[in-house]
């Protein structure tokens, strides 16, 4: 299997970023009335990340798996409600 980044498998690297970029679209790119498909894309991107680090045999593809995951789920809980400033 021919890798594409540091070692990573092409396979897995395509898959892991489709799905971090379709993710983040839909995050930012809904309106409120449509968060539903935010949310399950989120899950979606979720499973398929945790699958990668539960059953890929390369630790490379693993732990950029957990990276874009926790991206990923920083971005959602950042963004998830609005912050009132001090002052």
């Amino acid at each position: 299997m021919d890798s594409l980044l540091f070692g990573i498998p092409s396979l897995d690297f395509i898959m892991i970023a489709a799905g971090f970029i379709l993710t983040m679209l839909l995050h930012f790119g809904v309106t409120d009335e449509k968060r539903f498909w935010a949310n399950f894309m989120l899950v979606v991107f979720a499973m398929n990340c945790l699958i990668v680090i539960f059953f890929n045999q390369g630790l490379k593809a693993k732990i950029f798996a957990a990276l874009m995951l926790g991206s990923a789920l920083v971005v959602r809980l950042l963004t998830r409600t609005p912050r009132v400033m001090a002052g």
